[in-house]
């Protein structure tokens, strides 16, 4: 029997709103995508893509030194 994607993108959405709710997101730093990428294999829980903010400040590839 094929598996139920309606069921299945259930569980990904319920598991993308607990990423959302992990203390280590901060908003402009880590966030989570409504739409992330989940990876759930046979351990009790997964990965879920989350977009981590990195500065250019002070490092080659400053762009604000290029405003100057």
């Amino acid at each position: 029997m094929p598996p139920d994607s309606s069921s299945d993108n259930d569980r990904q959405k319920k598991i993308v709103e607990l990423a959302k709710k992990c203390p280590m997101l901060c908003d402009g730093s880590l966030e989570v995508d409504d739409n992330a990428i989940v990876s759930e294999g046979s351990d009790n829980g997964a990965y879920v893509q989350a977009w981590l903010w990195i500065s250019f400040e002070g490092t080659e590839l400053d762009k604000s030194k290029d405003q100057k």
